[in-house]
Formats: C-alpha cells, structure tokens, sequence
C-alpha cells in the first residue's frame, strides 16, 4: 500500500479522473442551470419596488452562485490538466504529496491540508500568502 511519500498509482489517479470527470460534469450542469434560471426573472417589469428589490436579490444570488461553480470548474479543469503533465496530487507551497485521503475528499486540491490552512489563515487576517518551498511567507495585502 502506498505511504504519503509514495507517488500516486495508476489506479489511484484513475480513480480520481473518474471523480474530476463526474465533479466537472456537476458543476457545469449547476452553472448552465443557474444561468438559465437568472434569464427567467423579470427585468425591469412593472412592480412595486419591493418586488424589483427581490428579483435583483434573486438574480445577485443565481450569478454569484454561478460565479463560484465556474471556479471550481476551472480548479477541476487545472486538476485535469496537471494530472496530464504529471504534476497531480503535488502540494504546490511544499512540493510533498498531497495523501490519498485529501484528493479523494478535494480531488482538485493543489495543497496539502497543512499549506491550505495557513492560506486560509492569511486570508482571514487579510493578507495574501505565499507559500513557497522550504518555507512561508506573507504579505499584507493593506496599504
């Protein structure tokens, strides 16, 4: 059985093909959907403003969750791509594998728990991280 050092089998990385191939075929549906249905609310009929308020609320919410899947479709689509080149299931901050257990969980993820919770920390304390090998570093995104 392979150990967190140990590079990813080809049944390992077919396994996780097959989930990317699923994920990006969900996202996408998600995001034509939320598409369609933001095309579907009346725009600029007539109605009372509290009628307007709620359908442009309605609309912001639909394009933002659609925003998010074509995120995540682009980070399914980065995953593909890197599973192509060879450089799959390698955190990009410290260069070690990334376990089994994490890209069956996150199959698009492109670092190590570790690496992105320190990105996630960065960001909530509003500073932009940058991860390199052999060691982090930040910098505040404050001026």
């Amino acid at each position: 059985m392979p150990t967190v050092e140990d590079p990813l089998s080809i049944a390992e990385i077919r396994e996780l093909r097959d989930q990317l191939e699923a994920e990006r075929r969900t996202f996408l549906a998600e995001y034509e959907q939320d598409l369609e249905r933001e095309r579907e609310i009346p725009v600029d009929e007539v109605g009372d403003p509290a009628d307007r308020a709620e359908a442009a609320s309605d609309r912001e919410t639909l394009l933002s969750a659609a925003e998010g899947e074509l995120v995540r479709l682009r980070e399914v689509d980065d995953a593909l791509r890197s599973m192509s080149d060879g450089t799959y299931g390698i955190c990009l901050a410290g260069g070690e594998p990334i376990p089994m257990a994490r890209l069956r969980a996150v199959p698009w993820a492109r670092y190590c728990a570790a690496h992105q919770e320190e990105r996630e920390a960065a960001g909530r304390r509003g500073r932009r991280w940058r991860g390199a090998s052999g060691g982090v570093s930040f910098a505040s995104t404050r001026r």
